[in-house]
């Protein structure tokens, strides 16, 4: 007979054999020298599910890189989900591609970020063009605290302004409250709006 059709027999033996290959005991082992491609037709799905409490591992240490590429994909836990790097940055939408990033959006969760016990630096926002941060809170409010030496700056190059619904205070525990103590000569101006009472001072002895 014709030897291409030896050449197709032998190659649907071959993929008879991979297709229908298992074990029930011991290693199944699927190698190729040249790389292994697992490809189904008509919208085939690929499943691989480890058995009970067995492990599923992609790749190893020696890789250069073990890349998972598709449409849509799900990362799903029953248990702990962690991603972690021991010799790199972990990078979470660092292409450029202009989509929204959503973390925590769903359910009620402690979101934690840099609440080890370490001396993390912490970023959020720049500067370029018209970056916006907004922090908002509902009935919790918002805490923000500095122990120890370390400074709270804020610093506006344009307007900035404290309004509060309820009442609004100033103080300091230990130290001088000062107000328009730069060299900048601009006026202060308190309460020049609405009927007010200004109290300056106590009557103390």
């Amino acid at each position: 007979g014709d030897h291409r059709d030896l050449h197709l027999s032998i190659r649907r033996q071959r993929q008879m054999c991979i297709r229908d290959r298992s074990t029930s005991a011991g290693l199944l082992s699927v190698t190729g020298a040249g790389g292994v491609t697992m490809t189904t037709a008509a919208n085939g799905a690929i499943s691989i599910d480890p058995h009970g409490v067995g492990n599923l591992t992609l790749g190893s240490t020696d890789n250069a890189t073990t890349a998972l590429n598709g449409n849509a994909m799900n990362i799903d836990a029953a248990g702990a989900l962690q991603i972690n790097s021991s010799g790199g940055a972990i990078s979470i939408g660092n292409d450029d591609k202009d989509q929204n990033i959503n973390i925590g959006t769903q359910g009620e969760r402690t979101i934690n970020i840099a609440t080890g016990a370490f001396a993390d630096t912490v970023n959020i926002g720049n500067v370029t063009g018209a970056t916006e941060l907004n922090l908002n809170s509902g009935t919790g409010g918002i805490a923000l605290a500095s122990t120890g030496t370390g400074n709270i700056t804020l610093d506006s190059d344009n307007t900035m302004l404290l309004d509060a619904d309820g009442v609004l205070e100033l103080n300091s525990s230990a130290g001088a409250i000062s107000i328009g103590n730069d060299d900048v000569d601009q006026n202060i101006n308190i309460g020049t709006q609405g009927e007010r009472t200004i109290t300056i001072g106590n009557d103390a002895s």
